[in-house]
């Protein structure tokens, strides 16, 4: 009898769990490196920094962060100073996954890797616009290293019966309406697939 309540509790438990984690950059991905064409963006500083995040960004995220089967984590060399945004937005705060240090894309990539080992039958969904790097902007051992990473990511997420998707914001924009969707869509059809 205890097995069974135990297994009820379980599947119980794991009801409640997100069954999406969104991997969030700032610099690049919220914030738009680029002249702004339009006024529709608001300036967030702090002691170390100012962010220029678009409205429709904002109210975007502030609405991802209100669903129960997401989890926003901020992956940004800001670290836990990123949820001066969350303060600005009246949200509860994200786990900060790091700093970074080194080669940024290199410490990214690990950084997920670690997230997606610890989970099992989740989907991870990695915004970030250093993680579309190309190949030859890197030396032949940094470029031989990534693809160790990327393979140590991919057999992790096939172990843990995972799914990674990743946006790449052009740096100059931010995020941009059909990424934003895109995210959506992953979200929704997680959703329906364990309906």
């Amino acid at each position: 009898m205890k097995r069974v309540l135990g297994k009820i509790q379980e599947v119980f438990s794991k009801k409640n769990e997100p069954e999406v984690i969104v991997l969030m950059d700032i610099d690049g991905v919220l914030s738009f490196e680029g002249s702004p064409t339009d006024e529709a963006f608001i300036v967030i500083s702090h002691g170390w920094g100012r962010w220029r995040i678009r409205y429709e960004v904002l109210d975007w995220l502030k609405n991802l962060a209100s669903d129960k089967q997401v989890e926003i984590m901020w992956l940004s060399t800001w670290g836990s100073d990123s949820n001066i945004i969350n303060q600005y937005l009246a949200i509860p705060d994200f786990k900060a996954i790091g700093k970074s240090e080194g080669m940024a894309v290199k410490t990214k990539i690990k950084q997920v890797l670690n997230v997606v080992q610890e989970l099992e039958d989740k989907t991870v969904i990695v915004v970030d616009d250093a993680l579309g790097v190309k190949s030859s902007d890197m030396s032949m051992s940094e470029n031989t290293a990534l693809v160790k990473l990327w393979d140590r990511l991919t057999s992790a997420c096939h172990e843990n019966k995972g799914t990674t998707q990743f946006v790449v914001p052009d740096v100059w924009t931010g995020i941009v309406k059909e990424e934003m969707k895109f995210v959506d869509d992953v979200i929704e059809s997680v959703k329906f697939e364990k309906e």
